[in-house]
């Protein structure tokens, strides 16, 4: 029998390390409390063969929508891996917002005003208890590749990292996960960034139905990857062969899912 392998770093952070991961992945993030995307994933991943195992969420799990308790629990019952978002976090912790950074004022700002309270007011004890056992990061062996799980980024869970965000700032989060890739989160856009022979991927989220983002970027947004080492050639080697957001053997899908409608408003 496989047991993770869970460790506590020098800046209190746990991290769970789950060795060499074989068979296709699934990556994704931002469930955003929405029920009916998380079960269309959980379609997805069944009909695609993956385990739960490898299902791997880049944190925050409860958001914007509607249904927070349902989607813990689902996330929970279906038995895929998270790391802890800064929702989690400021869950876990009782705080009074979110956590999220956005600029104060915006548009995000007043959204996180009134999802966070609710989602606070509809969370159970067995939902909280479980967001307090994610770790921060996730590391595992895939392909031949050393692949670390980040939120925002290792020095800061509520960090902006985007494509645009010059390599600098994104280095030295390889050194302190000692990857080769990683699989970041946050931001919500989708994209890849391979300088260096090292790779930042972000998957983007599945929450969150179909939006126009910023100049140079895909205007309709993917919303989760599968991965199939099998699929590399030559086997292991990091390189672009399907598209702008995409490692090899990787399998976008458009967020078509979902305009939920009534279930958006605060019940």
């Amino acid at each position: 029998m496989l047991y993770d392998v869970i460790y506590v770093t020098k800046m209190d952070k746990k991290l769970t390390d789950l060795g060499t991961v074989n068979g296709k992945m699934l990556l994704f993030g931002g469930v955003y409390s929405n029920l009916q995307a998380l079960e269309e994933l959980i379609r997805i991943a069944d009909k695609q063969g993956i385990p739960p195992e490898n299902c791997i969420c880049t944190g925050d799990i409860v958001g914007y929508c509607a249904q927070p308790e349902e989607v813990v629990q689902t996330f929970k019952k279906w038995g895929a891996r998270s790391i802890l978002g800064n929702v989690e976090i400021q869950l876990r912790d009782g705080a009074e917002d979110c956590g999220c950074d956005f600029r104060e004022g915006s548009r995000c700002d007043g959204f996180s005003q009134l999802w966070f309270p609710y989602a606070q007011s509809k969370l159970s004890k067995s939902s909280l208890d479980y967001i307090a056992s994610l770790p921060d990061h996730i590391t595992f062996n895939y392909a031949g590749n050393q692949v670390g799980i980040l939120h925002g980024s290792y020095f800061n869970v509520s960090e902006f990292i985007y494509k645009s965000t010059n390599w600098e700032v994104k280095a030295p989060n390889f050194s302190k996960l000692n990857a080769d890739i990683i699989v970041g989160g946050h931001c919500g856009l989708p994209f890849q960034h391979l300088e260096n022979e090292k790779y930042w991927l972000n998957p983007g989220v599945i929450g969150m139905a179909r939006y126009q983002v910023g100049v140079g970027e895909d205007p309709t947004g993917k919303y989760m990857s599968i991965y199939d080492p099998w699929d590399l050639d030559p086997p292991g080697k990091v390189a672009d062969i399907v598209g702008d957001w995409a490692m090899p053997g990787f399998q976008m899908y458009d967020r078509k899912y979902y305009s939920i409608g009534e279930k958006f408003k605060m019940q």
